[in-house]
């Protein structure tokens, strides 16, 4: 059986990158300020956002 490979890209500006190209870090930014946002606008408040005020 062959192996399932999940591979995330980013748009930033118009230009595609891998979380390779971007490193672990700057990825995992991105990707929870873009989540963060997505459940904000559903009305969603997360207990880390209600902890940092």
């Amino acid at each position: 059986m062959k192996e399932i490979v999940s591979v995330t890209r980013i748009i930033l500006e118009e230009t595609q990158y891998t979380s390779d190209e971007l490193g672990k870090e700057k990825t995992s930014e991105i990707v929870l300020q873009r989540i963060e946002s997505a459940m904000e606008s559903i009305g969603y408040n997360s207990e880390r956002k209600l902890s940092e005020q």
